[in-house]
């Protein structure tokens, strides 16, 4: 698989990626409205992520492995690093305010400000505002409720099916969106996300271990080493260097 091939499956599926993490010990079963207001709404906000960890992609070409950084200003900025194998660096990119700044010193082409827009006429396949970008690297995904078609427990997870052929899986434990599944028309899966492995970081519980993938062969599977947050970012956090000669 050519490098420039690898570059974009790694950023559009990392965009595509994709729960509020406040613990709770209600057991009282909730309504969906309730549940989503959760969601939506959390007691104590969360200013600062950082975490480093690996991740695995899965292709027709081949599997690739390597290391990941994350560093995200909540609730509108994002900077991820993504290095390969023996520490080949594959990609940088800072997303904030509607911007996407990448460089790729693996094949020596920055992308300069280039808007989100034209990244999520395709990834990921559900409406999202840049401000909630960042939350997705968080595994924070939050459905739309005026098209819930169903709503129910099975066990003890809340299953809701919407109208966009959407399906989510939510722990009332937080709440945190644990699976989120989209399907076409016929019912073939084209996109899906599973997050396992909570750590509890004070009030919050964030996944450790998140999946997700674009049809049948495109798999991304990341973990988190480690997490920390609501620590002070250091000036200069968000930077992507690109070679003067690059510009």
């Amino acid at each position: 698989m050519k490098k420039k091939s690898v570059v974009l499956l790694l950023f559009s599926i990392f965009w595509g990626c994709t729960p509020s993490f406040f613990l709770s010990h209600e057991e009282k079963s909730m309504d969906p409205q309730t549940l989503f207001l959760k969601l939506r709404t959390p007691k104590e906000p969360l200013h600062t992520f950082q975490a480093k960890g690996l991740w695995t992609f899965h292709t027709e070409g081949g599997t690739f492995r390597g290391q990941l950084q994350v560093r995200a200003k909540l609730p509108d900025s994002i900077w991820v690093k993504i290095e390969g194998p023996l520490g080949i660096d594959i990609l940088t990119f800072r997303h904030t305010r509607g911007l996407i700044t990448a460089y790729s010193p693996w094949m020596g082409e920055p992308i300069l400000e280039m808007p989100d827009s034209l990244w999520f006429k395709t990834f990921p396949p559900f409406e999202l505002h840049f401000s909630q970008t960042p939350l997705l690297f968080l595994g924070q995904m939050i459905p739309k409720e005026d098209s819930l078609v169903s709503f129910s427990r099975k066990k003890k997870l809340y299953v809701a099916h919407f109208s966009n052929h959407e399906t989510w899986w939510i722990d009332p434990r937080g709440p945190v969106v644990s699976q989120w599944e989209k399907r076409d028309e016929t019912g073939k899966p084209i996109f899906w996300y599973k997050a396992q492995r909570f750590k509890s970081s004070g009030e919050y519980r964030i996944p450790r271990m998140m999946q997700w993938g674009s049809g049948e062969n495109n798999t991304v599977s990341l973990f988190y080493e480690e997490i920390h947050t609501n620590e002070t970012l250091k000036p200069g956090w968000c930077h992507v260097r690109i070679p003067s000669s690059k510009e």
